[in-house]
């Protein structure tokens, strides 16, 4: 009698177990969609004497690529150049085709390859709408041609990378485990925030160097207060690379 009791009690703590572990499931699931920052928008040409107006058989050849902020408004460009001894360059306006005056000069103190050039202050607006509508272009003159040498146009647009994150949240281990995918990028560091959307915070977790599209990290267990922002939104995660170190790709994460 006293060991059907027992059996009886055991069987009521089992049943009462397994109800529980029904009314609180052992994962939530995680994911988002990783997409470009729509301020930042990138440019990359190369520079010929094919592309100047009128074109020329010059052999010299050259490139720029940069970004630029639209919060800001300000414009980043790494230029080099080969085979040419320039005597000036600027960013000039006009169309693919055509030829157009100075915008923007470039020091003349020292040529050198690469050359980083910053915008001094923030472009106008109508200087913005010309910027966007691909109007503008890197020219190097050179006392071989005077009127430039080497010419390319330098369109900005957003970053065409993309990324999603999917995984899931174990509410018993208190560990989270995603998987990063992404595309036309190339990452070099990787992080899970805290913050809100669209605004910026601390690093919460690091998923180190392996980069590589299909990666699967594992977090430590969370505290209380990681797991309080996590289910209510309020970490995001974000690739960085070296053309975008703020970040090129973001997601906010989401657990339900």
């Amino acid at each position: 009698m006293k060991n059907l009791l027992i059996l009886s009690v055991f069987t009521l703590i089992l049943a009462t177990s397994c109800q529980n572990d029904q009314e609180v499931p052992a994962d939530m699931m995680v994911m988002t969609s990783l997409v470009a920052n729509p301020n930042l928008l990138f440019t990359s040409t190369t520079l010929s004497g094919a592309n100047e107006v009128p074109a020329n058989t010059s052999t010299a050849s050259g490139t720029a690529v940069g970004t630029y902020y639209k919060d800001t408004k300000i414009i980043d460009l790494t230029v080099t150049y080969e085979d040419i001894t320039p005597s000036n360059w600027h960013i000039h306006k006009a169309a693919v085709g055509a030829s157009g005056g100075v915008v923007f000069a470039f020091s003349t103190a020292e040529f050198k390859t690469p050359f980083v050039y910053k915008s001094p202050a923030a472009i106008t607006d109508a200087q913005e709408s010309d910027l966007l509508a691909g109007l503008y272009y890197v020219n190097i003159h050179s006392a071989k041609v005077p009127t430039g040498e080497i010419r390319g146009q330098i369109p900005f647009a957003v970053s065409k990378a993309t990324g999603s994150i999917e995984g899931s949240y174990n509410l018993k281990t208190k560990k989270l485990r995603v998987k990063v995918n992404y595309s036309d990028l190339t990452p070099t560091f990787w992080h899970i925030h805290k913050g809100s959307e669209k605004a910026t915070g601390p690093i919460v977790f690091n998923l180190g160097k392996t980069f590589r599209s299909g990666f699967i990290y594992t977090s430590p267990a969370l505290t209380a207060e990681q797991e309080t922002d996590l289910k209510a939104g309020n970490m995001y995660f974000v690739i960085h690379t070296a053309r975008a170190l703020g970040g090129e790709l973001r997601g906010q994460l989401i657990a339900q």
